[in-house]
């Protein structure tokens, strides 16, 4: 008995073919292409092809199918991908506009329109959402202002997730956590809200079914097995959000928060029900409904891995010598232990694509103070990744605050997580216990997971938990260190961001 996770993300494009517990048996990937073209109406539309996404599924699935003997074993796959992009679809099928990627900030006319009619605590109260550039709804106001007839001949709009599952068995159908980054959906009934579409002048009918996650849509069609490998009339198991999957993947029975690092980083936190209040807005915390029945999930985020990624790319970065155990690689950030604790009065503000949780403010940017003749560059590495951790914080109140619930500890899963130093700085840094799981693919194994509950393999998820076998690897601060972090927190990383709030507007208007 095989199980496979689809992950689209931004970055690549994954096929996971996992066994009955839960171990990788073979893998495919390939790089997500987004496109970059000139508009007609000047500067720069960026894009993905719908067609260059489904090849991209079609060749990641047949490279994990590869090392597989039967595929008729596989007894469900699950997609999950990173929401709120989405195609119109006509009724033969075929695509009428690309997705508009979350990189694309065109929309924000119409967003700022949509709120002339409703504030934005209105809207969160109903959807869960601060309103952003790239919410579903903006761009398909974009749509209905400059390509009318498209929207008019429209049969349905579909997030990438929504797409694929269409193009493997032909069901038009999106799971509830997708629905939630459309800025759409009802998170108290969980349904399409009548008041949100309405407001932007959107057609319901255009929308497809919102279902729970887990729900078998379907099964691999003629064409789909054709072209994948998939046996036909494999069941097609609605999967997710990409953040929400990696949760439950994850999470143990406990309410601990999650937290995900990569090109960004989230903390998210499960709930019995949705909770949509004032503080939620003003400390910018989403409330998401969940792919597991009966739960909604909490969460905050910033950039992190892409702020790393822009040091290394713009300036290089030095390498710890190389593990002698070649199974186990070097620390990427372990030369960073020979460097004091915020490198001498070095600190770094990792608002480089703006500021997310708690504060939501698109023209907020990145900086370094601190700096001396002396400054290195190691210690400007050092100083991102302690604003991280810093940020990582924040994020930590803000829940705390929403939920009224202290943390003691979390889960740390994703890229950042496999860094010893990053790791240990994160415990000392928020002074709480940090356990690090060795899931190497927790996106699509959540993804996996619900095809296996969907499909009967698993009873439930407390079940396909019970069947994962992993090594946790746990960091616990220092007393010294936190002691330290927490002067430096609340005396200089906390208020830096409102020092620089009102001069990196400025350069924001100016410069951008």
């Amino acid at each position: 008995m095989l199980l496979m996770g689809i992950d689209i993300g931004s970055t690549s494009i994954k096929a996971v073919v996992y066994n009955g517990d839960l171990g990788i048996v073979s893998r495919g990937q390939v790089p997500t292409p987004l496109r970059t073209e000139e508009s007609e109406a000047g500067g720069t539309e960026l894009f993905w092809n719908p067609d260059d996404m489904w090849e991209g599924v079609v060749h990641a699935v047949r490279e994990a199918l590869s090392a597989v003997e039967n595929t008729a074993g596989i007894a469900g796959v699950s997609v999950d991908g990173f929401g709120q992009d989405a195609v119109p679809v006509a009724r033969d099928g075929s695509w009428l506009y690309p997705f508009i990627s979350w990189h694309d900030r065109k929309t924000v006319p119409q967003m700022e329109r949509f709120l002339l009619s409703m504030n934005e605590e209105e809207v969160y109260r109903i959807t869960g959402t601060r309103p952003w550039y790239f919410h579903t709804l903006f761009r398909i106001m974009w749509l209905k202002e400059h390509h009318p007839g498209i929207v008019d001949d429209a049969w349905k709009f579909l997030i990438i997730t929504d797409y694929i599952n269409y193009r493997l068995c032909g069901t038009a159908a999106t799971d509830f956590s997708e629905a939630s980054t459309t800025m759409a959906f009802d998170q108290t009934s969980g349904s399409w809200s009548e008041t949100m579409l309405r407001v932007a002048g959107i057609d319901r009918s255009k929308l497809p079914e919102p279902l729970q996650g887990g729900t078998v849509i379907g099964g691999v069609c003629e064409e789909a097995a054709r072209k994948t490998g998939l046996a036909a009339g494999t069941p097609v198991v609605l999967g997710g959000h990409d953040n929400i999957c990696s949760f439950v993947a994850a999470r143990d029975a406990n309410a601990v928060p999650v937290i995900i690092t990569g090109t960004f980083e989230s903390v998210l936190l499960s709930l019995p029900g949705p909770l949509l209040c004032a503080e939620g807005l003003r400390r910018n915390i989403v409330c998401e409904k969940s792919v597991i029945s009966g739960e909604h999930v909490l969460w905050g985020t910033q950039h992190a891995g892409s702020v790393v990624e822009w040091f290394e790319r713009r300036f290089g970065m030095e390498r710890e010598e190389e593990s002698v155990n070649v199974s186990v690689p070097a620390d990427r950030f372990g030369m960073l232990r020979r460097e004091e604790v915020c490198a001498g009065g070095v600190f770094m503000l990792p608002h480089l694509l703006g500021a997310m949780t708690p504060a939501a403010d698109q023209c907020s940017r990145g900086a370094f103070i601190g700096l001396t003749e002396a400054t290195t560059k190691r210690a400007l590495l050092r100083a991102i990744i302690e604003g991280i951790n810093f940020q990582s914080r924040a994020i930590f109140e803000a829940l705390s605050a929403v939920t009224g619930t202290g943390f003691e500890r979390a889960i740390n899963i994703g890229g950042g997580g496999y860094s010893d130093f990053w790791m240990q700085n994160r415990a000392d840094v928020t002074g709480m216990e940090i356990e690090v799981p060795d899931i190497r693919e927790a996106t699509s194994l959540g993804a996996a997971i619900l095809a296996g509950v969907g499909t009967g393999v698993f009873h439930d998820y407390s079940e396909a938990l019970s069947r994962r076998n992993f090594e946790v690897k746990t960091y616990t601060p220092d007393r010294g260190r936190s002691a330290l972090y927490d002067r430096y927190y609340r005396d200089i990383f906390t208020p830096l961001y409102g020092s620089l709030r009102h001069l990196n507007k400025k350069i924001h208007d100016l410069f951008s």
